[in-house]
């Protein structure tokens, strides 16, 4: 049960992080998205979502390397874990673009979008590769 609570606060999370898209009317509407997205709005998006993942994974990282009693000396897996997570985080961003326009969603907000997310935690649509669909991988397999 604990983990479906930490899935769904880290959906949340996504969601929340990923919602404060900036505003580029220069840009061009995305292709096959909802009114008024643009390329720059979904990789704002996408580096949110992004960030709302990587962040709290590196902070609890660095909490257990303190409290353990033999340190790990092996940094951070940033780079593996960003490039693992941008991908799903790109995929539920265009799916987000292409179930609403972005009026929609700032009126609405994203609580539609949260099963676009548990879905790419499953292992469904927008599932993550590398390390990151490694681990949660692992998990749903315990």
């Amino acid at each position: 049960m604990m983990h479906f609570k930490r899935l769904r606060i880290v959906s949340v999370a996504i969601l929340i992080c990923a919602a404060s898209i900036a505003r580029a009317d220069e840009s061009p509407t995305a292709p096959s998205t909802g009114a008024g997205w643009t390329e720059m709005e979904l990789a704002v998006f996408t580096e949110h979502c992004t960030l709302a993942i990587l962040l709290p994974a590196q902070r609890q990282y660095e909490e257990a390397n303190e409290r353990a009693k033999a340190p790990s000396t092996v940094p951070f897996p940033e780079a593996l874990l960003r490039a693992s997570i941008e991908p799903m985080c790109g995929c539920i961003g265009r799916r987000v673009a292409e179930a609403k326009s972005k009026d929609a969603i700032e009126r609405e907000g994203l609580d539609f979008a949260l099963p676009f997310v548990e879905e790419a935690t499953a292992g469904g649509r927008c599932k993550p590769e590398g390390v990151l669909g490694e681990m949660l991988s692992e998990r749903r397999s315990h």
